[in-house]
């Protein structure tokens, strides 16, 4: 589900930097808030990164406590 959400919001973040490249000399009201949307699907996604990194850590240390029989 992560993994699907990381790759949408990559999508969304290319679309937004085509619109600001089409737009920036001819339409800048547009190119800029195209901008502030690539910026908010960019922190999405950093937060999207981070949410995978400790789901990942989580289950490596399950794995671990498992595997020696030693749980918290």
């Amino acid at each position: 589900m992560l993994a699907k959400k990381q790759d949408f919001l990559e999508k969304k973040i290319h679309s937004e930097e085509d619109i600001i490249r089409k737009n920036v000399k001819t339409n800048k009201k547009l190119a800029l808030s195209a901008l502030k949307r690539k910026k908010r699907y960019e922190k999405q996604l950093q937060t999207n990164d981070g949410t995978l990194n400790t789901l990942e850590q989580v289950n490596i240390s399950c794995q671990i406590n498992f595997g020696s029989g030693f749980f918290i």
